[in-house]
């Protein structure tokens, strides 16, 4: 899992630099591009780039929103005016698989993440192989697997639920199966919702398609 792309330049990349860069996501799932220092016109122009820019309600936020890109959702300590939101400010801090709200094929999120600024200690980010998962079941586990879906509802993931009711409302219920095809190659891989409440529903269903 990971691995670090070399000669592409994010405020420059071309046709050639973006099958690059996903063909490097495919094979390795995270990908880090190294001495990059993007403004935010920058990143978002990088991102639409790569595929469909998501654009979350300004609601969802966590009420600082980036001002002028809505396309960015700020990951920070700090507000856009430079205050301290507090010891205990936390946002994303807990498993998740971005865009899991979404119903398919919205679902499928390659995130794009810029670093402007990290502690000298912690604030790290985990990432998760859900491919390498997949392999490690046992065949009668991984048969249950199959016949899986996972039911994510946007009310129970916790950043959203400060969220207006009209922007809450735009996301019903989505349903994915546990072991799906990846967006990128057609491979089979696991497909786990972050750990919220009431999200993680497994259910035996006749009707769920094998990859």
């Amino acid at each position: 899992l990971g691995a670090v792309v070399e000669g592409v330049d994010a405020r420059h990349v071309d046709a050639a630099g973006v099958a690059k860069l996903l063909d490097a996501v495919r094979a390795h799932g995270v990908v880090v591009l190294e001495g990059q220092n993007l403004s935010r016109a920058e990143q978002v122009a990088f991102t639409e780039a790569l595929g469909d820019v998501v654009v979350l309600p300004p609601s969802f936020e966590g009420k600082d929103p980036e001002p002028l890109h809505p396309e960015i959702q700020r990951v920070t300590n700090f507000f856009a005016n430079g205050t301290w939101k507090g010891p205990t400010s936390k946002f994303g801090a807990y498993w998740h698989q971005d865009g899991e709200f979404w119903k398919a094929p919205g679902h499928n999120v390659l995130s794009i993440l810029h670093c402007q600024a990290a502690p000298p200690d912690g604030g790290e980010t985990g990432f998760a192989d859900l491919r390498a998962g997949l392999a490690t079941l046992s065949k009668p586990i991984l048969e249950r697997a199959a016949k899986a879906w996972t039911e994510v509802s946007v009310y129970e993931i916790k950043d959203f639920r400060g969220g207006d009711p009209v922007d809450m409302a735009k996301f019903p219920n989505a349903s994915h199966p546990f072991v799906m095809p990846h967006a990128l190659d057609g491979g089979p891989t696991l497909y786990v919702a972050g750990e919220h409440k009431g999200t993680m529903i497994l259910t035996q269903c006749a009707a769920c398609a094998k990859p």
